[in-house]
């Protein structure tokens, strides 16, 4: 596991039978598997425990993934570019890693924050005001907080751009728009989550169904046809995913390292979240009962298949045992009738 600091990954937490899996698609680590036990939040790269402490590991350039050493009570983590930020139980937020645009310098009075987000170069807080707070690169306007903007419930950011959504359903764009990642469509409304892409921005409605606008090269704005059912979203740089209601995941857009391409048989996903090039999911693994009618599922079956299997062979040296003129399958009926299976 090229890149995982293993005492920073605190694996003495991982607990096999109740764990949670990290399925990891970046480059360097694109088959690594981390089991993080009382893991309770995950964005790109990094972990929230239960009690409050945080862990963080990949790539590392400008130290993003080595928390302050006095973290703790942490209640929400978030991630993007190559900064970390940290929500705390008393509403104050820590910030580390990169921050050459003073993404990392929280203003000075910050408080009573409820949620966090990140774009590349920026962080952004909401308030338990409803009102939202933005510091770092605002070369595009992405830290301009709109002057009227109140009632926000969520917030969340892009590469140079930031997404608000209101208490009404309704969502507020501002920052970089040279790819409409900024202009929401006409009439959009009862939304119920969003999320920030590079250059797209991605909006859940009430009905369970996906809203996606802006850069589209990589198609990471087509929503597959029939989706549906969905309860929340996620945005990679180039990609979107959506965790359906029956525990399921949908990925689209830029696929090079199989960021969209979920483990064969993903199933009870919880939660998901994204890194740059890849997807996570926390899930729960199957019971050790569910796992057991699996396997008899499957001995059943192959020892259905093996028994008509040595029937056709039995066919083959008795003959025609009905005695209609013809081997045939009336025999291989007969036969399995008379070995008490009634051709099971």
């Amino acid at each position: 596991m090229d890149g995982i600091n293993v005492s920073k990954a605190a694996l003495t937490r991982n607990n096999l039978c109740g764990g949670r899996m990290r399925w990891a698609g970046t480059r360097g680590t694109r088959a690594a598997l981390l089991t993080l036990g009382a893991a309770v939040a995950l964005a790109g790269g990094r972990a929230a425990y239960a009690d409050g402490a945080v862990v963080a590991w990949g790539y590392n350039s400008a130290g993003q993934c080595n928390p302050p050493a006095a973290l703790a009570s942490v209640t929400q983590i978030a991630g993007k570019g190559e900064h970390t930020i940290a929500l705390k139980s008393d509403g104050t937020v820590a910030c580390w890693g990169w921050n050459a645009y003073g993404q990392c310098d929280i203003p000075a009075g910050l408080a009573s924050v409820t949620q966090i987000a990140g774009g590349d170069y920026h962080t952004i807080a909401l308030k338990s005001d409803g009102t939202v707070a933005c510091w770092g690169d605002n070369s595009s306007g992405q830290c301009d907080t709109p002057a009227e903007l109140a009632s926000v419930t969520q917030i969340a950011g892009g590469r140079l751009h930031t997404i608000a959504l209101k208490s009404d359903g309704t969502v507020a764009n501002w920052g970089a728009t040279r790819n409409g990642q900024c202009d929401a469509p006409a009439g959009l409304a009862s939304v119920t989550q969003i999320a920030g892409g590079y250059q797209h921005t991605i909006a859940l409605k009430s009905d369970g169904t996906v809203v996606c606008w802006g850069f589209n090269d990589f198609l990471q704005c087509n929503t597959p046809a029939g989706l549906a059912s969905v309860t929340q979203i996620a945005a990679g740089v180039f990609h979107t995913i959506a965790l359906k209601s029956d525990g399921t995941v949908a990925c689209w857009g830029y696929n090079e390292f199989g960021q969209c391409s979920p483990p064969a048989g993903l199933a009870s996903v919880t939660q998901i979240a994204a890194g740059t090039y890849n997807t996570i999911a926390l899930f729960v693994p199957p019971s050790c009962e569910e796992q057991l009618a699996a396997a008899q599922a499957v001995n059943a079956q192959q020892a259905a298949e093996i028994l008509l299997l040595n029937a056709r062979i039995a066919i083959l040296q008795l003959g025609d045992l009905n005695e209609d003129g013809a081997v045939d399958g009336g025999d291989l009926a007969t036969l399995l009738n008379s070995w008490g299976t009634g051709g099971k």
